[in-house]
């Protein structure tokens, strides 16, 4: 696999944390800052000390001392002189720091609140150490000439006392080639071997460590964890580490229970840096990418990403250049271009701030100069409004800017001003911007004004060889106020008939302002529109002109098929549409009837276009009522239109309805059996039957829908002569009907 020649530089991890923060030290969440430049050539390692407010930066075996920043990355002073600064890790009392002095040979301890070397372990010549870690009373330290020294042998682990610098021993067989540390938990020790593929993690103990005694007892170990390991770093509470290996494209998490795997943060191409805040609740990974986002951050308990950051073509996150504030707020980033140089520190915000909506709108949009135009705008941020928040409004017009009293917005976001309208002519642009806070991003907004001088004067004149010729003139004539010239503008012209436009071919006036146009108009009552557009200075105009031109008279006619119908029946509407004695086929003809239904709106029954022969059909199904249709044509640009009506009456159909009483013999010759029959109807089938007896009232036998037969039977038992009667209630086709017999 192919990993960039930059991530092959040495690489040191993050160890101890600060960890008791003095409240003065707290950090509130701040929106990003631009890069702030570093005089630095070379980068190894950063470290964040929050208590004193500080961020050491190690520059690497070329270098000669630490760079001192404060907590935005203005540089407070230096370390040194130090050989090679490359790893560095805080005491856990956050009191001093151990720096291991590759060009040096040596350990070497700074005073974290006066930034002087307070004390020196001299270690063999040729040790070339490059990482430490720090455990309890213990320094432990990774060495290699061949990858820190930049060449010689191969190295491993080593141990010193930190207050009296005695050397407790060294340990070759783990990592060597470029071994990088980090305190776990329990007085254990993470160690592994960057820039190696593939990469073994290990764990180690120094519990009970001794002079005279292994300095360092195994726990347990990994192999191929990745490749070309770049940076790792623990938890603060030392029970898990994430590292950051070339590939594959994550930042794998193990524990310090035998190094398993306890979760993956998801990132990109090519690992190089991890960090985690003093709390334990942030962790922040980058990447080498020159395509994706180079930091990422993550809520170290979720794998929900909670921010991306690409700092754009160009800018590379540098090899462990990734620290954390202690309350996970701030993550400070150091960049530089391809080749390590034009190094920067960054710091961002655990999320980046809300987007910001603002708009902005100028009512009129167009006014003439000296007037008043009011301004009106929304400010919002995540749907929700932004209240009491300033809003800086500045206006342009030729070519200079002017900048207008900011307002606030009101409770729901919104927020209005009113200005005059400069007295020269010409677009006028307002700007609206919020300068955005923690939360919020910035936003900006404009709206435009026409600001016009004086009104056009546009006129249009028609005239025609004679009346109702279809041959149209036309005499546009555009005036302006004072000095301006109407010379070369373009006249856009339209025709209108029966409400259809259209189109024109364009004049452009001449030095005079005049401009001629001819037309041949179709029949009927033509409407001209002559106007121009609205410029820098003037607005729009138009004007308009009627002239009517004759058309061929046209015949059309109009038959039914029938003249009294019954609902139900299919009626047909025809006829033809002529001209002399010249049929006019391939026309339309727009046939609707009214008066019908209990409606007196009309109904659209289709259009038809005549045959060869001027003929057309249009077929109905009429409901009740006098229907009458009404055919019409249009008329087009020869002949004109023309209507035809006819009437058509439309009654309901006769209901056939029987009934049949019988009485019953032997045991049944009590009761009578009577049976209704209902013909053809079209929805209604619904029959009752009631029985009247001679001098009595009416009583209802049974009444629903006739079987498939069209019978209903009912049972009745008669006191005396009895009168037997079945209603019908009628239907949208059908009459209301009722038959009776009567029975001794």
């Amino acid at each position: 696999m192919w990993i960039p020649a930059r991530l092959l530089v040495p690489t040191l991890i993050a160890t101890s944390v600060v960890s008791v923060v003095p409240v003065a030290a707290a950090i509130s969440a701040a929106a990003d800052t631009p890069p702030t430049t570093l005089a630095m050539t070379s980068f190894s390692r950063i470290v964040v000390d929050q208590a004193h407010g500080h961020l050491f930066l190690a520059p690497g075996r070329t270098g000669s001392a630490l760079t001192v920043t404060d907590l935005a990355g203005t540089q407070v002073g230096r370390s040194g002189p130090i050989a090679g600064p490359t790893g560095m890790a805080l005491t856990p009392d956050g009191s001093s720091l151990w720096v291991a002095a590759a060009s040096g040979d040596a350990l070497v301890r700074v005073d974290t609140a006066s930034l002087a070397v307070v004390q020196t372990v001299p270690l063999p010549a040729g040790t070339c150490p490059g990482d430490v870690a720090v455990v309890g009373t213990r320094v432990v330290y990774g060495y290699s000439c061949n990858t820190y020294g930049g060449s010689g042998a191969y190295g491993g682990l080593g141990v010193v006392d930190a207050a009296t610098g005695a050397d407790l021993g060294r340990l070759t067989s783990g990592p060597s080639y470029m071994p990088v540390l980090a305190t776990a938990s329990g007085g254990q020790v993470y160690a592994a071997d960057a820039s190696l593929s593939p990469t073994s993690l290990y764990l180690y103990s120094l519990t009970g460590s001794v002079p005279g005694t292994a300095p360092l007892q195994f726990v347990a170990s990994r192999s191929n964890i990745g490749s070309n390991l770049q940076d790792f770093a623990p938890s603060p509470d030392g029970t898990k580490v994430v590292t950051a290996n070339g590939s594959p494209y994550e930042h794998d998490v193990f524990s310090v229970d035998n190094l398993s795997s306890a979760g993956v943060f998801a990132s990109g191409p090519y690992p190089n840096a991890v960090a985690w805040s003093g709390d334990g609740r942030v962790v922040a990974v980058g990447t080498y990418s020159p395509y994706d986002p180079d930091v990422r951050i993550y809520a170290s308990g979720s794998a929900t990403l909670q921010r991306a950051v690409d700092f754009g073509s160009g800018t590379y996150l540098m090899p462990r250049g990734l620290a954390i504030s202690v309350d996970g707020s701030q993550t400070w980033a150091v960049t530089g271009d391809v080749y390590g140089g034009n190094l920067a520190l960054r710091v961002l915000s655990p999320t980046a701030p809300a987007p910001s909506s603002l708009t902005l709108a100028a009512n009129p949009s167009a006014a003439y100069t000296g007037s008043t135009t009011s301004l009106a705008g929304l400010l919002t941020s995540g749907g929700a409004p932004l209240a009491g928040v300033a809003v800086a409004v500045s206006r342009t017009a030729g070519g200079t800017t002017t900048q207008l009293p900011s307002v606030s917005t009101l409770t729901d976001g919104s927020f209005g001003i009113s200005t005059v309208l400069p007295t020269t002519s010409g677009i006028v642009t307002y700007q609206a911007s919020y300068a955005g806070d923690v939360g919020h991003a910035s936003a900006s907004a404009t709206a435009t004004v026409l600001a016009w001088s004086t009104a056009p004067t546009l006129t249009l004149k028609l005239s025609q060889p004679s009346q109702g010729s279809s041959s149209v003139s036309g005499l546009v004539t555009l005036a302006y106020a004072g000095t301006d010239s109407p010379t070369g503008v373009t006249v856009h012209l339209s025709r209108s008939v029966n409400g259809s436009t259209t189109v024109l071919a364009e004049v452009v006036t001449t030095p005079n302002g005049a401009a001629n146009f001819s037309d041949t108009a179709p029949s009927g009552t033509s409407t001209y529109t002559a106007s121009v557009d609205a410029t820098s200075v003037h607005p729009a105009a138009s004007a308009t002109a009627i002239v009517g031109v004759a058309g061929l008279p046209t015949v059309l006619s109009a038959t039914a098929s029938l003249n009294s119908a019954y609902v139900g029946q299919p009626v047909t509407v025809s006829g033809s549409l002529t001209s002399g004695q010249t049929p006019l086929g391939s026309r339309e003809v727009t046939v609707q009837r009214t008066g019908c239904g209990g409606s007196s709106a009309a109904v659209a029954l289709g259009t038809a276009v005549t045959g060869s022969n001027g003929s057309y059909t249009v077929t109905d199904n009429p409901p009740k009522g006098t229907c009458r249709y009404d055919a019409s044509f249009a008329g087009d640009g020869t002949y004109a239109a023309a209507r035809a009506t006819v009437s058509v009456t439309v009654q309901l159909q006769f209901t056939s309805l029987s009934i049949t009483a019988t009485r019953g013999t032997g045991s049944s010759k009590k009761t009578v059996t009577v049976t209704a029959h209902l013909g053809t109807t079209h929805v209604g089938r619904l029959v009752t039957i009631t029985a009247t007896p001679s001098g009595g009232t009416p009583v209802t036998i049974v009444s629903g829908s006739v079987n498939g037969s069209g019978d209903l039977v009912g049972i009745y038992q008669p006191r005396a002569t009895t009168t037997y009667t079945a209603t019908f209630g009628g239907d949208d086709w059908y009459l209301p009907a009722t038959a009776q017999v009567t029975l001794s």
